[in-house]
């Protein structure tokens, strides 16, 4: 099969770097409108623009983007210029291209998870930066008998947060998609309470981190931070930090990201202020790492 995946992000990288050990596909070509990509190949594969998808022998077109709304926009796109429906595939809701684009925080919290209940690590479960609950969906079906506190403004950033990034003038978060006003906005409450399997273990803490963490007299076995700027993953490592059980882990989402360098800044400042490097691994995703308490 002659795959051009369209998308040249990570989510595209992921797919070219993995599709072909999965299964017996050619990737002819990867499509991308971004006017940066100057040297037209990536990862030795052709980047072509939307109107060259003519011009290309291919049985798919393989979307390899995150955002719904994105990828309407793509496939609307895509029809426009001619391209049949049964030619156009959404890799993140492909089942036979699942191992491509399945989180790998997901198995990795499912084993974590187990190897906690097992060896008798107590406390709750947190999340910060919870978005549309994507992911907080797993972490109340693994942590099916623990507390979960959702920590969110579920309305974006904080204009506060965004602020204080911006004067570490970093040019990847300034030139990024998550510098956009309102980018993360498109999130509500119930969005997210209607993935939660047991809905009844879930806390809600709407609002500025770490404001929105007031009185809370919690341990915890384990907590996701996923906030993605400086200032707010530093006050989540200060806030949990002595209330993580011994055995359990926090997990900071984006700290090898390029866009947001102020996550592994933050990892670094915390490691100063506490006087000592702490243990910390990265989990397989290219993405993520875990402190281990």
């Amino acid at each position: 099969m002659k795959i051009i995946i369209y998308g040249a992000g990570k989510l595209g990288q992921r797919a070219i770097s993995r599709i072909p050990g999965i299964c017996s596909c050619n990737i002819v070509a990867v499509c991308d409108k971004s006017a940066s990509l100057e040297d037209r190949k990536i990862m030795g594969i052709p980047i072509i623009k939307p109107m060259e998808i003519r011009s290309i022998d291919y049985d798919i077109i393989l979307i390899a983007i995150n955002r719904d709304d994105s990828i309407a926009k793509v496939k609307s796109d895509l029809q426009m210029l001619g391209v049949a429906d049964t030619r156009i595939e959404v890799l993140k809701k492909s089942e036979r291209f699942k191992a491509v684009w399945m989180d790998l925080r997901v198995d990795w919290i499912r084993n974590f998870s187990n190897y906690e209940r097992t060896n008798g690590i107590n406390g709750s479960v947190a999340e910060c930066g919870v978005y549309r609950g994507d992911f907080s969906k797993y972490l109340n079906e693994f942590y099916y008998d623990r507390k979960l506190y959702l920590f969110d403004t579920f309305e974006g950033f904080d204009e506060r947060d965004v602020q204080f990034e911006e004067s570490l003038m970093e040019k990847g978060f300034l030139e990024s998609k998550f510098h956009k006003k309102g980018y993360f906005n498109d999130t509500a409450i119930n969005i997210v309470m209607d993935k939660m399997t047991y809905p009844e273990n879930i806390i809600i803490r709407k609002g500025w981190f770490p404001q929105s963490a007031s009185n809370i007299n919690d341990t915890f076995c384990f907590v996701m931070l996923d906030m993605d700027l400086y200032q707010p993953m530093l006050a989540g490592l200060r806030f949990f930090w002595d209330k993580i059980e011994e055995g359990g882990a926090i997990l900071c989402h984006d700290y090898f990201h390029n866009s947001l360098t102020g996550v592994k800044q933050a990892v670094t400042d915390f490691e100063n202020e506490i006087g000592r490097r702490i243990i910390k691994a990265p989990i397989g995703d290219d993405c993520s790492i875990v402190i281990y308490k």
